[in-house]
């Protein structure tokens, strides 16, 4: 569990859709932008801040959206994703993205999950360690499953955060779904979104995984309601995401939930 002073964040940041926060880049940040670009911002009142993201342009995908999208997804349904708010970027360079998003950092320390990817190289003991822990997080998988997230074999797109206050409640938080939904437009032909792929793992993270648990987070997925998911997808403004944009994704999640645990069933 993230420290207390982040926890009305993340439920204020769920309610919210847009930011007006006084953002200001964090210039004491060392951390390599990703693909999309993106720099660590600060502002009074958010203890850790936030990673503002895209910075590059993309006219084929609502990076912005699908990140907002997602974030209260795994909010309403317990899986572990940062809170997100959709962010219009002031004064930005003009041939940068203005339709930003910002996402909460909740923990003052955070390490990206790369040096555990090698099982073969741990002692046994390590070893074992390292996928107990990683099993605990194995529905996180149903819900890139649903959103057909591409990304999730990367170094960078799962973080482990600590309090050095309270290193127990230290946890693995999954990030980047910029790059899932309707990507470069991918579920508008064909009702292709009916095709549901394994999502791409690492390797320690797929040996860990526990099929029940996998399974169960499915479930939960089939279970939430078909306005639920309306609800979440409209609140997003038309600059961020076109109302035809949100129907195709509304209707490839209402449609996609059901055969999740089918799918899981056979391939897992």
């Amino acid at each position: 569990m993230p420290p207390a002073s982040v926890l009305p964040l993340r439920e204020q940041w769920r309610r919210e859709v847009c930011s007006n926060h006084p953002w200001k880049r964090d210039g004491t940040a060392t951390l390599a932008p990703g693909e999309a670009g993106g720099f660590r911002v600060c502002c009074d009142g958010v203890p850790f801040g936030a990673y503002l993201k895209p910075t590059r342009r993309d006219s084929a995908t609502a990076r912005a959206a699908n990140e907002k999208i997602v974030a209260d997804l795994a909010a309403d349904l317990g899986f572990d994703v940062p809170s997100v708010l959709l962010y219009r970027r002031p004064e930005c360079p003009p041939e940068e993205e203005t339709h930003c998003c910002v996402s909460l950092i909740q923990y003052p320390e955070q390490y990206e999950w790369r040096p555990i990817w090698n099982l073969a190289a741990m002692d046994q003991f390590i070893k074992s360690i390292v996928t107990a822990l990683l099993a605990r997080y194995s529905g996180n998988v149903a819900l890139d499953l649903w959103i057909g997230q591409t990304d999730r074999n990367n170094e960078r797109n799962a973080i482990f955060g600590i309090d050095p206050q309270n290193k127990a409640d230290g946890q693995f938080m999954f990030l980047d779904h910029s790059y899932s939904l309707n990507k470069e437009n991918r579920w508008r032909a064909n009702d292709s979104w009916r095709t549901i792929e394994m999502v791409p793992l690492p390797a320690a993270f797929r040996e860990s995984l526990v099929k029940n648990t996998v399974v169960e987070a499915c479930d939960r997925i089939a279970a939430f309601t078909d306005d639920a998911v309306v609800a979440i997808v409209n609140r997003i403004p038309e600059e961020f995401m076109s109302q035809a944009e949100r129907q195709t994704v509304i209707t490839a999640l209402t449609g996609r939930k059901g055969q999740l645990r089918e799918f899981i069933e056979r391939n897992l």
